[in-house]
């Protein structure tokens, strides 16, 4: 028993003292495997020749330049100049239009615009209403169709017994095709253009209140049965005027404010002489009132100076020049202001009209 039990022990002996070399081996061929060896990471290390210098930063970061070098905050993603230019405070209605950044001295700016789409719009709206009255002409007959003219019209029996919408309706009717001709070129000559420099909210405001104005000075001071477009686009002659008064410094403003006089006073002429069924009132309705929303709400641009930042850059490059841009400096507050006083303006003198015209009594 006792030479069983001595020979047990010396066979787990020589187990436990292989285990070490085992585990050794292992060791050894795994560190030759992954190349671990110290010796001969050091070797395979090439030495340089001498001490590379360390590359400084080719910029500093935009906060850190003084406001003498810097008057705007860099460029954002997405605020690259485009058809519509830079845009500061990107979103919101507090956005700022902006030309694309021009060399600083060079004496060429950049006016921000916008590709027109609601002056297209209004002219396909005015066509076709005039097709609508011609389609219901030939399918329910003549006296259908000119009940439903009548039925929009401004007529001032009617406004005053409170069918206000006539106010707004009668300015996408037109009394023949003449009328229709005149007013659709006159609004697609004039429109893209005013619509690309007032911005889609301003001109949309403006066509729309100056409509309405000229629509309640024909209430209170005509008795013609009024329809027409006229009122709306005397009124973007108006913001035009108002526009070019504003921004005295642009290029050939003097020459655009001329035009403009002689247009309107042609047209005034023409509207004045005997027999004429051209309402002025309603002309002269319109301008006034896209005068006064324009000084208001149209685009106050101004010359700003800042650093070309590359797009999508938080660093100023060392080599950056300084460019001039041009800022729409209006407050969005005193578009919304103007636009509201308008309208409450409107609301009161149709009040008025209504009082002195015996409405609903």
């Amino acid at each position: 028993m006792f030479r069983l039990l001595r020979a047990r022990y010396e066979k787990d002996k020589t187990i436990a003292d292989k285990v070490p070399e085992a585990a050794q081996k292992t060791i050894d061929a795994l560190s030759a495997l992954l190349g671990r060896d110290e010796n001969e990471d050091r070797e395979a290390q090439p030495r340089p020749l001498q001490e590379e210098p360390q590359k400084e930063d080719s910029g500093v970061q935009w906060w850190s330049v003084p406001p003498s070098n810097q008057t705007a905050a860099p460029r954002r993603s997405g605020t690259d100049p485009g058809s519509a230019g830079r845009a500061l405070n990107e979103g919101g209605p507090g956005q700022q239009r902006t030309g694309k950044p021009m060399k600083l001295g060079s004496n060429k700016f950049d006016i921000p615009t916008v590709d027109p789409y609601i002056a297209y719009g209004l002219l396909f709206l005015n066509l076709a209403v005039y097709g609508a009255g011609i389609a219901l002409a030939l399918t329910q007959g003549n006296d259908f169709s000119n009940d439903w003219f009548l039925s929009l019209a401004k007529m001032n029996d009617k406004v005053a017994n409170g069918e206000l919408y006539r106010l707004l309706t009668c300015t996408f009717l037109h009394a023949g095709l003449l009328h229709l001709g005149l007013n659709c070129f006159a609004l697609y000559s004039i429109g893209p253009d005013v619509e690309a420099v007032l911005g889609y909210s301003t001109f949309a405001a403006i066509y729309l209140l100056s409509g309405l104005g000229g629509s309640v000075a024909s209430f209170l001071f005509s008795d013609l049965v009024t329809v027409g477009a006229s009122g709306a686009i005397f009124g973007l002659l108006g913001a035009s005027a108002g526009y070019f008064l504003r921004n005295r410094a642009l290029q050939g403003s003097t020459r655009q404010l001329g035009n403009l006089a002689l247009i309107v006073g042609f047209n005034f002429v023409l509207g004045s002489g005997p027999g004429s069924m051209i309402d002025n009132s309603g002309h002269l309705g319109g301008l006034v009132v896209g005068l006064l929303l324009s000084l208001g709400m149209a685009p106050r641009w101004d010359v700003q100076r800042e650093v070309d930042i590359p797009a999508n850059s938080m660093q100023v490059p060392e080599d950056a020049e300084e460019v001039e841009v041009v800022v729409d400096n209006q407050p969005v507050t005193l578009r919304v202001v103007s636009a509201v006083s308008c309208a409450l303006s409107l609301i009161v003198l149709t009040g008025v009209g209504m009082y002195e015209r015996g409405g609903g009594q």
